[in-house]
């Protein structure tokens, strides 16, 4: 406390606030620190901003893990107020609406989404959502359109999520190409949301959305931060990195690279913007009702360092722009002081490709991205192994003679193979020594002599396979479709091939005796009898049917054919 006055009262200057360790730093937008809001934490992790009451709302953990929330009135010369205690809670991201004066918490580890009325004197903790598996990290209010903003950090189901205040109906906005989003903010001047999000490894990413969750864009994407917390003031996004104890600022117009303009000695937390602007935004009239309606003083009291000691700032693989160290291809960190190849990989030597990204070159026997994968006693019976590519699941292995299989575990010398088995049955040591075997060690020859068992499984196994051989069941579909064709052609050829319709014949009993009348039946000796074909139901007859030549010649009708026929018939000789 010996470099700080206290008690000093200023009017609104700070542009931005950042949690760090025990304290809540208030910076300005370049961030030059003005003076501390308040000491005496434990270690602060999320923060919120009152912009109506001029209070920051910050949660703090103790040795205990438990967390408290503490209402910080800069207003006022007091002590921090807590609003509630020892909540066993992980408390990750805080905020307020300064329109009903309601405060809203994520809890990861519960997997709840809290809140609780700040005008009640005692209030109690009441469930906005229950998840069962959600894990909601940071959290962002809409004051003028009503909405609540929380991104989900599960790493298996990643998702930025909205809900209306007052309705407990969820929406998932975002769901895809997400890694563990953590800070949510918004910006009013452009109605988008923006949210960090780290990808795994090295990489993270700034993205957007418009409210309702579309026109989705990457905004930046890095390597080497750990973003926490995201704040956006005019056309600048700035956020914390825990992992380098840096404050980053991002010029939304330019997308360049993120400046570094804070460097803390604890690790930064939680970090809001102040925002009176918006009031004046046309979807902003309830809140501009709320600040017309408070008529307390608008001065913040903090603490105002006496002086400031400037840091001369030394790039070691890099060149110092702009206040900045712009780092050679290969290095990292605020001085430019992390190798990327330090300790990446874990055997072998390590390289930068022409866009400065590490990768390894692996000595025979390990794989993987980075060499972690070790091969040593994966390939049996003295066999090498080695990875086909680095990202190989599994080595190849180069087996010696006498050898083969996968891992060089199937022997080729039967002989080698029965002098061990013979060996080990002479000491005893074979579980079961009534059994026959493959190697008759009753011979010194040791002729393979397989077992009732060995044969039924090869069987077994040759006819399974036999029956999973692709020629086989090519051949079987054939013969059927073969099958099937002569069978149909039989059933056509049969049909085509049936007995025909049967040949009409007609009967006339004709007698010798002129004088005798056709409907005289006469005797037996002086009858005789003529079938004649029926020749007009289109088949072939036997008898010719036409006139004879002496018939020709007559003009008779129809029914005078038959009586001049029947007599010709008995002269063959002028028929034919």
């Amino acid at each position: 406390m010996s470099e700080f006055n206290v008690n000093f009262k200023f009017p609104i200057v700070s542009d931005l606030a950042v949690a760090t360790a025990g304290q809540i730093e208030l910076l300005l937008s370049n961030g030059t620190m003005i003076g501390i809001a308040r000491e005496g934490f434990t270690k602060v992790k999320a923060l919120a901003f009152d912009s109506v009451r001029h209070q920051f709302i910050v949660s703090d953990m103790d040795e205990f893990n438990n967390d408290t929330i503490y209402a910080v009135d800069l207003t006022k010369e007091t002590d921090n107020n807590p609003i509630i205690s020892d909540l066993p809670d992980d408390v990750q991201g805080l905020a307020v609406d300064p329109i009903e004066d309601i405060l809203y918490w994520t809890d990861t580890k519960n997997h709840t989404i809290n809140y609780l009325s700040l005008k009640e004197e005692r209030p109690q903790t009441q469930y906005l959502f229950i998840f069962e598996e959600e894990k909601p990290q940071d959290i962002a209010i809409d004051v003028c359109r009503r909405y609540i903003y929380w991104t989900n950090s599960l790493i298996t189901k990643p998702t930025i999520e909205r809900a209306k205040i007052g309705d407990q109906k969820r929406e998932v906005l975002v769901d895809t190409d997400l890694g563990m989003p953590s800070g949510i903010t918004i910006d009013y001047r452009t109605q988008r949301i923006y949210w960090a999000d780290m990808r795994g490894g090295i990489y993270y990413r700034i993205e957007s959305t418009n409210f309702s969750g579309k026109e989705r864009e990457v905004v930046y994407e890095g390597t080497h931060v750990l973003p926490f917390s995201v704040a956006v003031k005019n056309e600048h996004l700035y956020f914390t990195d825990p992992q380098t104890n840096a404050l980053w600022k991002f010029d939304l117009r330019k997308t360049l690279q993120p400046i570094l303009i804070k460097q803390f000695q604890e690790k930064p937390m939680g970090l809001v913007a102040k925002k009176e602007q918006i009031r004046t935004l046309p979807d902003c009239k309830v809140l501009d009702e709320a600040y017309k309606n408070y008529t307390k003083p608008v001065f913040e009291i903090y603490e105002q360092p006496e002086e400031q000691t400037v840091k001369t700032i030394e790039c070691i693989n890099g060149t110092l722009r702009d206040g900045v160290c712009k780092c050679s291809r290969g290095f990292s960190g605020t001085f430019c002081e992390i190798s990327l190849c330090h300790n990446y990989c874990i055997f072998g030597s390590c390289h930068l490709t022409n866009r400065g990204f590490p990768y390894c070159h692996c000595p025979e026997g390990f794989g993987g991205s980075r060499c972690e994968r070790d091969c040593d006693g994966y390939c049996l019976n003295g066999g090498k192994c080695k990875f086909s590519f680095p990202n190989a699941e599994l080595p190849i292995c180069t087996c010696p003679n006498g050898f083969k299989g996968p891992r060089c575990e199937e022997s080729l010398n039967m002989e080698r193979l029965c002098d061990w088995y013979c060996s080990e049955e002479s000491k005893g040591e074979l579980p079961n020594q009534e059994a026959r075997t493959y190697c008759n060690c009753n011979r010194r020859s040791y002729v393979p002599s397989p077992s009732p068992q060995a044969l039924m499984a090869t069987e077994n196994t040759n006819l399974v396979n036999y029956f999973q051989d692709p020629v086989f069941i090519i051949m079987c579909c054939v013969t059927l479709f073969a099958l099937i064709v002569c069978v149909i052609l039989t059933t056509v050829i049969l049909y085509l091939r049936r007995k025909p319709n049967p040949r009409i014949r007609r009967r006339y009993i004709v007698n010798k005796n002129p004088s005798t009348s056709m409907t005289e039946r006469p005797h037996h000796p002086e009858q005789c009898e003529i079938t004649i074909e029926n020749c007009c139901n289109m088949n072939i007859c036997e008898t010719p049917c036409f006139e004879p030549n002496k018939l020709q010649g007559y003009q008779q009708s129809r029914s005078d054919d038959k009586r001049m026929l029947l007599p010709n018939m008995e002269r063959t000789e002028d028929l034919y």
